[in-house]
């Protein structure tokens, strides 16, 4: 298991080299198109193939010794993922330049802020996520819920968190609730991070403490089922629209305080719910098991489905249970399957989800490759809405597609578009847009710049 894996007790072969090479390779290439065409981070392709760069080129690099063994062809696996970022890379380098370069120079503009408010987008968003939360409540009992689970029961705080959403019976209600939290929860922050820096650049303290509330609000909106991630996701989002609007300085030593900062919460919520004492110790040693089950574990998932793959065959279509309904496939629970399979379990239902890369091997072997590219390079797409936007909701909606594309990494490809709020997000804010923002706004230069112009 990769858990006894000693990586600095691996034995120096090809395929450690090969897979060395290739990252180290893509690692000078990436730091290079940041040095020199920093606008192209804009494109969520550019993005995703960063994220793939970290969470599977290196970690494969890492553990080269370990997958050499643990696969029956290693090579497919390097093949795989190697393959998806340099030609992925090859393709997105020089496409959409222009309209990457015109909307890096909208973002980056120093007097954006000026322009990028609106009240009604605030109360129309901030309405959709009290619907929600109304109709949540009127379902879910709030003494039900993980949330309150945690300060009063943290033992069974586990429990409450899946029965207060994934056990939901109303489909409707936890799809609803699943989207506010993917796609409207992180606009709304970001707007109302713009509104307390606009309040506090301009010291007009008026007004903030309203914004704050609202915040707190949403923070408490997206935290009752009890998963800690979602507020840390809200920052996470802010963070990403300050980095954007700043562009992307490499600050190295600051980002990763930032990280540190953003994480440190739910890691002590987490040692409380486990009923421990907080200490610089224990802190520490959950900040590693976090940092290990995000580098390592997520690629290691994907490497199951490979493994799986490479000794049983692929699933074929049965592994979409629409289309398999739809062509009278008998249709297999994938990710239960891999679950029940790999993970040391006795229950009887488990999902072990993966990245979109793996799954799509798994159902159509190495050919899946190139469908893997393709829904790469079509995530571009989100550039043509962003073209479209005002300077309203243009950092709220490049922030918020930033963070839900790294859940590409971990999750189907269809599943992101929609669950996780990729296609939704750019919906609404292209919606709320047209139909709440004013729309004699629209591809407006910043105030300030129009008067000097």
């Amino acid at each position: 298991m990769i858990e006894t894996f000693n990586p600095f007790q691996t034995n120096i072969t090809f395929y450690v080299i090969l897979n060395v090479f290739f990252c180290i390779f893509t690692t000078f290439w990436i730091a290079g198109i940041f040095f020199t065409r920093r606008y192209l981070f804009i494109k969520p392709s550019m993005l995703l193939l960063t994220y793939s760069h970290i969470f599977f080129q290196w970690p494969i690099s890492i553990y080269a010794g370990y997958y050499e063994h643990f696969l029956p062809d290693p090579y497919a696996f390097a093949l795989l993922i190697h393959a998806y970022v340099i030609i992925g890379l090859l393709v997105t380098v020089f496409t959409f330049h222009q309209k990457a370069r015109a909307i890096w120079d909208r973002i980056t503009n120093p007097f954006l802020l000026e322009d990028a408010v609106s009240i009604k987008a605030v109360v129309f968003t901030t309405t959709l996520v009290a619907f929600v939360i109304v109709a949540y409540l009127a379902y879910v009992p709030f003494d039900s819920t993980g949330l309150y689970a945690i300060f009063t029961n943290p033992s069974t705080a586990a429990e409450a968190r899946e029965k207060s959403l994934k056990l939901l019976d109303s489909q409707a209600l936890k799809y609803a609730y699943s989207l506010m939290v993917s796609s409207v929860a992180p606009l709304l922050a970001v707007m109302l991070s713009i509104f307390i820096i606009r309040g506090i650049e301009r010291r007009n303290f008026i007004n903030i403490p309203i914004y704050v509330l609202l915040f707190l609000f949403l923070a408490f909106a997206v935290s009752i089922p009890g998963a800690r991630i979602s507020v840390v996701n809200l920052f996470i989002a802010i963070a990403v629209a300050q980095l954007f609007h700043k562009g992307l300085p490499f600050k190295p030593f600051s980002f990763f305080l930032l990280l540190l900062l953003l994480l440190l919460p739910p890691t002590i919520l987490t040692i409380l719910r486990e009923g421990k004492s907080v200490g610089v110790g224990i802190i520490l040693e959950y900040l590693g098991y976090l940092a290990r089950r995000t580098f390592i574990i997520t690629m290691d998932t994907g490497s199951w489905y490979i493994h799986y793959t490479q000794i049983h065959g692929a699933f074929g279509i049965a592994s979409i249970p629409k289309l398999a309904v739809i062509l009278g496939v008998e249709p297999i629970n994938t990710p239960n399957l891999i679950g029940l399979t790999y993970m040391n379990t006795v229950v009887k239902s488990v999902s072990a989800v993966a990245g979109y890369l793996f799954t799509y091997y798994s159902y159509f072997g190495i050919a899946a490759l190139f469908f893997s590219i393709l829904g790469l390079w079509l995530i571009d797409v989100a550039l043509l809405v962003y073209e479209r936007l005002s300077n309203v909701m243009l950092l709220p909606c490049i922030a918020a597609i930033s963070l839900s594309i790294l859940a590409f990494i971990s999750s189907d490809y269809t599943v992101v578009w929609l669950t996780h709020g990729f296609g939704v997000i750019l919906l609404l804010s292209w919606l709320i847009d047209r139909f709440i923002v004013s729309s004699g706004r629209k591809l407006e230069l910043p105030s300030a710049q129009r008067h000097n112009e």
